[in-house]
């Protein structure tokens, strides 16, 4: 776990949003940072979801491939949302 995991940089918004959920908007330096500090990969948030699901409905690849690197899990709503055939055969294998 990062030095910063027990920070108050890791606390919600007053709208409950946290920082790698921003980060997902395209802001691949700020995701790496904040992973490597010890954010949540899959930290969900009310009505937005999570990272994940915030790369898959902005079509960012690069944000998908770096989630999943960092050990992000495909919500299985998201994979049928957006029809991903290659995730559906992962969570089936």
């Amino acid at each position: 776990m990062g030095r910063l995991a027990n920070s108050p940089t890791f606390d919600a918004d007053a709208q409950g949003r946290k920082p790698l959920h921003a980060a997902a908007y395209g802001e691949y330096a700020l995701a790496e940072t904040l992973l490597d500090a010890g954010a949540d990969v899959n930290a969900m948030v009310h009505a937005s979801g999570c990272p994940m699901e915030r790369a898959y409905g902005a079509g960012d690849e690069r944000m998908k491939a770096l989630l999943l690197r960092r050990g992000a899990v495909v919500p299985v709503e998201t994979i049928g949302l957006y029809r991903d055939v290659e995730a559906a055969r992962d969570v089936i294998e």
